[in-house]
């Protein structure tokens, strides 16, 4: 996803630009364009059988500390961060729990206590990162949606 200061959140390609609601945010933020990686916690644990989906968001999560880490050293006009989502209610999801996959259970469990994100909710989120957010902050480190600590902030 990407957000520069010369469109709004309503003409930006914002996470949640076509969701009936958004974030109390006036206006995009000022320069620097902003990179947001969508991670997961697929990238820094084993799952069973999702060998792929696991090392392609590793590799994802690594590009993002390096372009990061070169982004500081060379001062360009793009900063990059990156969101974990937590588990989303998705077709994704559902097909999860609907399958005889080993994280068929697990997944099943998260739904049946209320524990999924909503996409609307992750959408909010997303867009509290990239135009809520100070560029120092937004790149510092790794946001995780379900991190009580900025709730008060973008909810």
């Amino acid at each position: 996803t990407l957000s520069s200061s010369s469109s709004s959140p309503s003409s930006s390609p914002s996470p949640s630009s076509s969701s009936s609601s958004s974030s109390s945010s006036s206006s995009p933020p000022s320069s620097p364009c902003r990179v947001l990686f969508v991670g997961s916690g697929a990238a820094h644990s084993p799952f069973h059988s999702w060998g792929a989906y696991c090392t392609s968001k590793a590799a994802l999560h690594m590009l993002w500390r390096v372009l990061k880490h070169e982004q500081v050293i060379s001062e360009k006009e793009v900063i990059f961060g990156s969101v974990r989502p937590g588990v989303v209610d998705t077709p994704m999801q559902q097909t999860i729990r609907d399958s005889s996959s080993p994280m068929a259970e697990l997944c099943n469990e998260l739904k049946d206590t209320g524990k999924l994100s909503t996409p609307e909710e992750v959408g909010r989120f997303m867009e509290f990162l990239l135009y809520d957010t100070d560029p120092e902050e937004y790149q510092a480190d790794e946001w995780d949606v379900r991190d009580e600590f900025h709730h008060h902030r973008w909810q």
